[in-house]
């Protein structure tokens, strides 16, 4: 997803798969530290990136605002920083 954010690609359908994935599957699939810090990086730059220039959206709410499905669950940019990456959530 973030190499179609950084070519400027549609990424309206990973979105949709992200958004609708089985959370089991998601687990199995990142099944180390290094496959999860990666994933996660990976989701938060280009979730940042679709809300500021496609959704168009400012501080505080691109960071606050649980704007983000992945595996059927809303997310916002804080979570994903500040709970799963730093892990003080």
């Amino acid at each position: 997803m973030l190499y179609n954010v950084k070519t400027e690609a549609d990424t309206k359908e990973i979105e949709a798969v992200l958004a609708t994935a089985d959370p089991k599957h998601l687990i199995e699939g990142l099944n180390n530290d290094e496959a999860i810090k990666t994933f996660w990086i990976n989701m938060y730059n280009a979730w940042f990136q679709i809300l500021a220039t496609r959704e168009k959206k400012t501080m505080p709410e691109i960071f606050t605002g649980k704007l983000i499905t992945i595996a059927k669950t809303k997310f916002s940019l804080d979570d994903i920083e500040h709970g799963i990456l730093r892990r003080y959530r």
